[in-house]
């Protein structure tokens, strides 16, 4: 457990295993607990830098605009401040399109890429979701209607109902809790930014479009009952992408590391190992 001066900003991370370095950005306002289910598994078989990207959890929370590419930039800066020349990316989510802007900007840091319940651009009702997200935060900050919001979004109900899922369901809420609301407000822009659905951002490509130009080798995984960013957005990104794979994770809502972190794990051990063999 440490800190380093990234950008300007203290970040908060963690390092342990032994291996090929991997490194894990959370999903939208978590921190590295977000992986907690899945770290004791995968630092068998890797060194694991699980961070807090600034703004979340114990990392600064500077004030201002807050931009996947700002936060691809600590990822990389990171990296260097841990003498690791190249790692595994994997990305949940929001941290799928931080991991994506990161490959674009700078494809030699990544050995693999795994991509997880992630989306190059927003349909209409994932961009509708995420502009009521921002109405409920500035008119009632982070309290229980945008936390019942983002559960019922996010995990199955089939998930909610187990006791293991009762367990997660507050370590999720507990952990959405602990944002500030203009700022998660902020990164609540910075997805619909990147989705170039804001005002003046009309003739921007979206960020399929850039995929082909991501030849690194891609792990796609989606759970079958992922209902903010079903598969289909995980079969795009697959078809655009030249090296890519899917896996679909049966029974499984949007965060698989918190639902089937398991199976998460193992599809990454194995599509690794199977990268490791072909070089």
């Amino acid at each position: 457990m440490a800190f380093a001066t990234i950008n300007g900003v203290r970040l908060y991370y963690q390092v342990s295993g032994q291996g090929e370095p991997i490194v894990l950005i959370p999903g939208l306002g978590l921190d590295h607990n977000y992986f907690s289910y899945a770290i004791p598994e995968m630092e068998k078989y890797f060194r694991v830098v699980a961070y807090d990207p600034r703004g979340m959890g114990q990392s600064d929370r500077p004030a201002g605009e807050y931009t996947m590419e700002l936060w691809a930039e600590d990822v990389k800066h990171l990296l260097a401040h841990l003498q690791i020349p190249s790692a595994h990316i994997v990305g949940s989510s929001l941290g799928g399109c931080v991991a994506l802007v990161l490959l674009r900007q700078t494809p030699a840091l990544a050995k693999s890429l795994i991509l997880l319940a992630a989306f190059s651009e927003l349909d209409r009702s994932l961009e509708t979701n995420f502009r009521m997200r921002i109405n409920l935060v500035e008119r009632l900050g982070m309290g229980d209607v945008i936390r019942d919001h983002v559960l019922l979004w996010t995990l199955s109900r089939e998930f909610i109902e187990t006791e293991r899922g009762k367990k997660a369901v507050d370590g999720l809420l507990a952990g959405l809790s602990r944002n500030d609301p203009a700022l998660y407000a902020e990164f609540l822009k910075s997805i619909l930014r990147f989705g170039r659905v804001l005002p003046g951002q009309e003739r921007e490509p979206k960020f399929t479009e850039h995929l082909a130009q991501i030849a690194t080798p891609t792990l796609v995984v989606v759970g079958d009952r992922d209902i903010l960013t079903p598969v289909a957005f995980s079969e795009k990104i697959r078809a655009r992408m030249p090296r890519a794979e899917l896996a679909v994770i049966k029974e499984c809502g949007h965060i698989t590391f918190i639902e089937k972190p398991e199976e998460s794990t193992r599809l990454i051990v194995d599509f690794l190992r199977r990268q490791q063999v072909a070089r």
